[in-house]
């Protein structure tokens, strides 16, 4: 029994120190991608490279999300967690449905700055499609 639970642990260091390994690509790494694929970023952690489906969860305190393309944020998106009733009421209609979910473009949310767009805080579930980067972020409670 003792050996088991040694085991049971010493699989799930592995586990864990392989998921903790994932790290964003260097400068070197950069040259050889494509100019469509950015590293993407949930609050400071790193979670991949597009092309990619993300889910974020705003239950869980995550309220940004952006892409980079080595230091530069090429794509920054703010998450709204409170709305005044009838905001999101533009973003309902032209949207397309998939999955039950609505499905919104990039180009079609609020944008701040060239890089940084403001997500209404819409019926969840949604999603966000970025056609450039290959992005699809699924946005949960």
């Amino acid at each position: 029994m003792k050996y088991r639970l040694v085991l049971l642990f010493a699989g799930v260091a592995l586990v864990g120190s392989s998921c903790s390994s994932m790290k964003p690509p260097s400068g070197e790494e950069w040259a050889r991608l494509t100019d469509n694929q950015a590293a993407i970023y949930i609050g400071k952690r790193y979670r991949g490279l597009t092309p990619r489906e993300i889910r974020i969860r705003l239950g869980f305190g995550e309220t940004s999300l952006s892409l980079r393309r080595g230091q530069t944020v090429v794509r920054d998106f703010w998450f709204e967690r409170t709305g005044v009733a009838g905001t999101y009421l533009p973003y309902l209609f032209g949207t397309d449905r998939e999955g039950g979910a609505l499905v919104y473009d990039v180009e079609d949310l609020e944008q701040l700055r060239d890089s940084t767009y403001v997500v209404p805080n819409l019926p969840r579930p949604f999603k966000i499609r970025d056609r450039r980067y290959g992005l699809v972020v699924w946005v949960e409670d």
